[in-house]
């Protein structure tokens, strides 16, 4: 026939929608008549609409049809309809021919359009369906509803990194196990959805494992052949497919928190055969699992999806009604009816699972809808044949036992990349905000919202006025900090503050567990002692180490190592009272730059505008001696022989003056003990065993360690200086010893005061010169020597001369005053002057004049008569084996002075001596015991 002749001779009512088996309904109403269409739909599937129509129309604008809804009815066996609504994603024309075209119709549900958007953005302590109804709202067609019957769990953090919308929302529901399907709204004045007027008219519904599905309206369903006398749509072909899964899930994940991996493990009590435990094992990742049951919860999804699987049904058949997400029940089978077969045989005995026990009740998963219009053979020819036969509704499906959960399939989490870079955040105005376990918060440069970093864009989506970067603390999820040291009590870190960028690496790749891993310098931030190209330093870049800043700005601590060759230095420093260590090449340096400053000597410095204190509980050894030979730290072979040397001197000097009769040096006695606790030969060493550790150095004859490590016995302090040692100090000094103080040279002994030299001894004070003699000068005031309560004696071998160069010579006696000399004598008593002589008695003069009575009292100076220090108390400490008492607290109260001395005992066990004018009690506490001691004199 002639195309052209078909065309001209064509009814028009050929091309209309009345009464056809598929009927479209679109924005350009009669224009386009369907031909045929496929529809797949599915649980947990964006279902997609193929639909081919004809026009009259060769030239006609199809734009009208994007992103428009679209609805399909298909004619029921019962005369009713079933509705199908879509958004037009594209048309395509496939051409025209004799002026009669056909276009081609794809149109998805509105969920499609999340695919459209690609975004990032951290979703905070929601659920998965809080974050579905948070995206939701950006879509005005969106329609849904949730069928739960189980809340899922809050999550801390849930991050859409890179990802459309809609990979996003399948990815968050099969984390959480939960399916969606879709419902159509049926007539044109049906809303039992619930949708607004703005929506699609098609409804997203989102449903758990645990939630209950409806019934299919057209069960229960016949299993029979299809033809012209059926009055009813049926089930032409059924069968089973069997598939051998895994039969034991297992899953893990480590918990950073609790310091232990959550896991769970649980095996399929379903029949599959005789079939070894197949494991389906994984570790989760890290931070996946809060707890036991949320392992647990895991677990179970996986292992009810690998049961689901294991049985399913493929069919196909004329039924209409069919919809994923529906159950039915079918009729007239032999084998999966509720009457059919019924003991299993058929199943076990080809060596698979016994279908029949699953029941003869299914859900339907998937849907493949065709369905070709009958336009009359005249529009066939012109349009082209079909693969249908005209005026025909096939169908093919897949379906479950109705008893197997239904789950979507699992969907990974899109890896994280390896690395990237974020900015630490704190509280507004706050330098730092971190928790106990020193976590911090970023924010990523890809975050927008009301604070973005510097450069980035706001985010007024979501529902969200502030957007998803807050800049402060607000932003994601506490963030651990990597450290190259951390353990059990020990470790180091060094916390980022805000405004620090620091690198972000992902454990396991998971996006939703961020990781510190390193803290980075930049143009704006330049590392302490800058230095390098363009570094404005006066040297290459040899300063490092570790500088802090204050919180508020106002000071810094460091730890400066400097590697210069031939001038190394450390320095360890804080701008608070400008203290600092300073060790080896010694140079100026400011905490301002990183330049090198002069030269200030070298060797060892500490230093501060505050108070500075060495303590040591053990004793102490201030040494100037180099020793290249020592064999110990504490060594000091110097100082004993020196201490020797001077034992040595003091005590000959010391029996030469009591010899004489002179004051006897009684501090020699303790040489003994101080030379016993330094040197090594007797207790100055090291116990064997120090902390665990042998505690043994080489001999002279052996590499071996088999001697004693030199220490000092008890706490003393030991200075030792080979050249000299020199005190100074501008103001006054004070030395003071609660024993004696003994004090001795080699050669000379020098004290010179400015103004007064005193010595003042509470008992008695001898000077004795063993060579040279002793000499009292006073240059320009006089010379007194006074006994004040006894007798006043000057002795000499030889002659005793007075002189007076200036004046007189005054002997001044309160009873008498006698000369003695070589058995002659001259006394002047009582008024009396009587000459007594065994020889001659001779008076020699120019004159003699003896005139009458005379009398000339001599004025004597009055003497004082205070007493000072004549009653004196220490007490020593024994304990029942006769051992003192060391360094135990003890308390002395003079009761009538109402004074108190507190102090702890020394090593010899004593207290500290006291003195009184006058006979006093006193009371001694050593810890809980007291003594009293009444009227004891010296």
């Amino acid at each position: 026939m002639d195309i052209a002749l078909a065309y001209a001779t064509l009814n028009t009512a050929l091309l209309t929608q009345d009464t056809r088996l598929l009927r479209a309904s679109t924005p350009l109403g009669d224009a386009l008549v369907a031909e045929r269409c496929v529809l797949d739909e599915g649980v947990s599937r964006l279902f997609a609409v193929t639909l081919d129509c004809l026009s009259t129309s060769t030239q006609l604008d199809v734009t009208p049809l994007l992103g428009r809804e679209i609805s399909l009815d298909l004619l029921l066996a019962d005369r009713s309809t079933r509705r199908w609504h879509a958004m037009v994603t594209g048309v395509d024309n496939l051409g025209a021919d004799g002026g009669l075209a056909r276009y081609r119709i794809h149109a998805r549900p509105w969920l499609q359009s999340l695919a459209l958007r690609r975004d990032s953005y951290i979703f905070q302590d929601k659920t998965s369906l809080d974050i579905l109804t948070e995206i939701f709202a950006d879509y005005p067609l969106a329609s849904y509803a949730f069928e739960v019957n189980a809340t899922p769990p809050k999550r801390a953090v849930r991050t859409q990194y890179r990802e459309s919308d809609l990979e996003f929302v399948q990815r968050i529901l099969a984390e959480d196990g939960l399916a969606f399907r879709f419902v159509h709204q049926q007539g044109d004045d049906d809303d039992s959805d619930g949708a607004s007027s703005s929506s699609a008219r098609h409804r997203l519904v989102v449903f758990d494992a645990g939630a209950a599905l409806p019934a299919n309206a057209a069960s229960p369903i016949r299993f029979h052949r299809s033809d012209a006398t059926e009055t009813s749509d049926t089930i032409t072909r059924f069968h089973s497919a069997l598939t051998v899964l895994s039969n034991t899930v297992t899953r893990s994940a480590w918990d950073d928190k609790t310091l232990q991996a959550h896991a769970a493990q649980l095996a399929s009590s379903e029949d599959a055969g005789k079939l070894p435990g197949l494991e389906d094992y994984d570790y989760d990742g890290h931070g996946r699992y809060a707890d036991g049951d949320d392992a647990h919860r895991a677990a179970l999804l996986r292992l009810r999806a690998l049961e689901a699987r294991q049985v399913r049904y493929e069919g196909g058949g004329t039924v209409r009604q069919l919809s994923p997400g529906e159950t039915f029940e079918m009729t007239g089978h032999d084998r999966y009816d509720a009457q059919g077969g019924g003991d299993g045989k058929a199943g076990a005995e080809d060596g698979g699972q016994a279908i029949d026990e699953l029941g003869h009740e299914y859900t339907v998963l998937r849907v493949v809808h065709e369905v070709a219009n009958n336009l009359g053979s005249q529009a066939a020819s012109l349009a082209g044949s079909t693969d249908l036969e005209r005026g025909r509704y096939l169908n093919r499906f897949e379906a479950q036992p109705r008893a197997a959960a239904v789950l979507p399939a699992w969907r990974a989490r899109p890896t994280a990349p390896e690395a990237t870079v974020a900015v630490v955040v704190a509280n507004d105005e706050a330098p730092i905000s971190s928790g106990r376990d020193l976590r911090v918060k970023v924010q990523f440069p890809w975050q927008r919202g009301e604070r973005p970093l510097a450069g980035g864009l706001p985010h007024r989506s979501h529902g969200d006025e502030r957007g998803n970067a807050p800049g402060s603390d607000a932003s994601g999820t506490w963030l651990r900090v990597a450290t190259g040291q951390a353990g059990p009590n020990w470790g180091g870190h060094h916390i980022p503050r805000a405004g620090t960028e620091v690198v972000v690496e992902f454990l396991d790749g998971d996006i939703d567990q961020p990781v510190i891993a390193a803290q980075l310098y930049n143009d704006s931030d330049l590392p302490p002692y800058s230095a390098g190209i363009d570094g404005g330093a006066n040297h290459g870049g040899v300063l490092s180490g570790w500088h802090s800043q204050a919180l508020d700005g106002s000071g810094h601590n460091q730890w400066l190592f400097d590697d210069t060759s031939g001038q190394l230095r450390m320095q360890m420093a804080t701008s608070t009272a400008a203290s600092q260590l300073n060790l080896g090449h010694l140079v100026a340096q400011s905490a301002a730059d990183g330049n090198r400053g002069a030269w200030r000597g070298s060797g060892f410095e500490l230093r501060s505008d505050a108070w500075t204190v060495l303590r040591s509980g053990q004793g102490m050894l201030l040494s100037a001696a180099a020793d290249p030979q020592a064999t110990a730290t504490l060594a000091t072979p110097d100082t004993v022989r020196r201490l020797r040397q001077a034992q040595n001197i003091s005590q000959r000097l010391d029996a030469t003056a009591v010899q004489r009769k002179a004051q006897a040096l009684r501090a020699n006695d303790g040489f003994d003990e101080a030379i016993k606790a330094v040197d090594p030969a007797q207790d100055g060493k090291l116990p064997s065993t120090v902390n665990g550790q042998a505690a043994n150095k080489a001999g002279l004859e052996s590499r071996d360690g088999t001697d004693p490590v030199d220490g000092i016995a008890d706490a003393r302090v030991v200075m030792d200086a080979p050249m000299s040692l020199n005190l100074s100090t501008p103001a006054s000094a004070a030395l003071h010893a609660t024993g004696d103080l003994h004090a001795s040279a080699q050669e000379d002994v020098h004290v010179a005061a400015r103004q007064t030299y005193a010595v003042v001894a509470g008992q008695a004070a001898g000077f004795y010169a063993d060579q040279e003699g002793i000499r009292a000068v006073a240059a320009q005031s006089p010379v007194s020597l006074r006994a004040h309560t006894d007798a006043l004696d000057l002795l000499a071998a030889q002659g005793v001369t007075v002189t007076s160069t200036d004046s007189g010579i005054d002997v001044l006696a309160k009873e008498s005053v006698t000369l003695i000399a070589a058995g002659a004598s001259v006394t002047l008593q009582g008024g009396n002057i009587v000459f007594k002589s065994a020889g001659l008695f001779s008076v020699k003069g120019a004159s003699h004049s003896f005139e009458g009575p005379a009398a000339d009292a001599a004025q004597l100076p009055q003497l004082p008569a205070a007493r000072t220090g004549t009653y004196t108390q220490q007490v020593v400490y024994n304990d029942a084996l006769g051992e003192k008492f060391e360094d135990m607290p003890f308390t002395v109260q003079h009761k009538p002075e109402a004074d108190t001395w507190l102090g702890n005992t020394p090593l010899a066990g004593s207290t500290e001596r006291v003195h009184t004018d006058e006979s006093q009690p006193l009371e001694y506490a050593l810890r809980y015991a007291k003594f009293k001691f009444d009227d004891e004199a010296a």
